[in-house]
């Protein structure tokens, strides 16, 4: 009989951000880029730009080639959230260094009074593990060493998309068996936080 396949691998939405910078309680999510993956096909894509509501540095717009215009025009992570949310149902949130976009779409789902906590996990430590032999895991250097095309790196979709497809490769590369062995130990559990305490941490800064 075959091994039934891990059950959180069923549903899967890779996942980027670009922000206005590195602290996820001050700056904010300026572009999110999802794919999500039932049963080992897309189902749906998303990307949006969005309006911060505050002033986002020059540094950004250089490093995504996103225009100081496109934000004006764009809709705000209020307008946004429940798009988000009902994209992130039922499944796992991978991200490459998951604990950075992670930590920026909860607390803007904070700011909009809804609970964020899905199940994670970190495409940084995935490939530490798999590929013990190489010292570095950013994902420039993980596209390169797999030639994985990135048509538009820093823009927040298309490296969602790589993600994917690094995906793919390992699913091919390895099998199933040690691929779900690995994952199960890097997922991190699903969590909800109490609005009202989760609010209350972020003080003024919200």
């Amino acid at each position: 009989m075959p091994k039934k396949k891990l059950d959180s691998l069923q549903k899967l939405v890779f996942v980027d951000t670009e922000t206005t910078g590195l602290n996820p309680i001050i700056d904010r999510v300026i572009e999110v880029g999802l794919i999500r993956i039932e049963k080992g096909q897309i189902v749906s894509k998303y990307e949006t730009v969005v309006n911060p509501t505050i002033e986002v540095p020059d540094f950004c717009i250089k490093m995504t080639g996103i225009k100081k215009k496109e934000f004006k025009k764009a809709p705000t992570f209020k307008d946004i959230k429940d798009k988000f949310f009902d994209e992130m149902k039922d499944a796992l949130f991978i991200a490459h260094n998951a604990k950075f976009d992670f930590d920026f779409l909860d607390n803007e789902f904070i700011r909009v009074d809804l609970p964020f906590g899905p199940a994670s996990l970190c495409t940084v430590k995935l490939s530490r593990i798999l590929f013990p032999h190489f010292p570095r895991h950013d994902l420039d250097t993980i596209t390169r060493r797999l030639h994985i095309d990135v048509s538009k790196r820093h823009r927040a979709f298309d490296d969602a998309l790589a993600l994917w497809e690094l995906f793919q490769i390992l699913q091919k590369r390895f099998s199933q068996e040690k691929l779900e062995h690995v994952i199960s130990g890097l997922i991190t559990p699903p969590r909800r936080i109490f609005k009202s305490t989760a609010k209350s941490q972020m003080g003024m800064l919200i």
